[in-house]
């Protein structure tokens, strides 16, 4: 449990929190945008050049466009999201936002890859050191094989204990193939603490786990609610900006209509 609160705060929480703050900043922004009840029909500028760029910059920078025009399944947001984070923003035209989100889906494969080979590394080292020392041969043992050497001194120790204790299943009868002796106490003392430390390792990579758990449900929810956003904006409200030239006989190009429709 505590892995994986800390696995929520450390990668996952600032990602949600700053799209969280993305979209109140938007939301903000649309409250005080101005309302426009009128139709505009103007003669201005009488060179295609200049009609153009006015055409430009009604378009572009004066009245920002609906992120979309037509809604968005919420549903579908979800399904990307949980596929691979960063998707469901994506088909929500927000990867200002999913950037995030898929960074720590990269981030946390780098985690887990990187966990994974240093741990394999460990393991083979502490096991070839335990081979030398131990003198045994590495092929055909299995994993409760090394756990066991690095309890028992030799393996007459390890059979005898079996016997005592009645596990007659776990008594190494082929003592050719299952032969190990350590040189010292305190060789095996090394291989047992490199053992453990593999071990370790290897449970580490449960946080990145979880982590793409985490990152996955939370890039979910996050494009859900972009997307809602978007629906709901189509629902009360359009803007629609249509723009013509104005020619005379002598002047193909005199000008430009500009019509703006904003209903609520």
């Amino acid at each position: 449990m505590k892995k994986l609160i800390l696995t929520f705060l450390i990668f996952i929480l600032p990602s949600l929190i700053y799209s969280q703050y993305l979209l109140q900043e938007e939301t903000s922004k649309d409250n005080t945008s101005p309302v426009i009840h009128s139709q505009v029909s103007t003669r201005i500028f009488k060179t295609p050049t200049e009609s153009k760029a006015l055409s430009d910059t009604m378009n572009g920078k004066i009245f920002q466009k609906p992120l979309y025009t037509e809604k968005k399944s919420s549903g579908l947001a979800l399904l990307f999201s949980l596929i691979l984070p960063g998707a469901g923003h994506y088909y929500a035209e927000r990867m200002d936002i999913g950037k995030y989100f898929f960074a720590g889906e990269v981030a946390s494969w780098v985690g887990l890859i990187t966990m994974n080979l240093y741990g394999n590394s460990v393991r083979d080292d502490a096991r070839s050191f335990a081979s030398v020392n131990a003198s045994f041969n590495q092929s055909g043992k299995n994993d409760d094989y090394y756990t066991n050497i690095g309890s028992f001194m030799n393996i007459f120790e390890y059979n005898n204990e079996k016997l005592r204790k009645g596990e007659y299943s776990k008594i190494y009868a082929d003592i050719e193939k299952y032969y190990w002796n350590w040189n010292n106490s305190p060789n095996k003392d090394t291989y047992e603490s490199q053992r453990k430390k593999s071990e370790r390792i290897y449970n580490s990579r449960v946080i990145f786990a979880m982590g793409m758990i985490i990152n996955r449900l939370a890039s979910g929810l996050s494009s859900i609610l972009i997307v809602n956003k978007e629906n709901n904006k189509l629902d009360n409200q359009s803007i629609r900006i249509n723009t013509s030239f104005i020619g005379s006989p002598g002047n193909p190009i005199d000008g430009i209509q500009i019509s703006v429709t904003k209903t609520f």
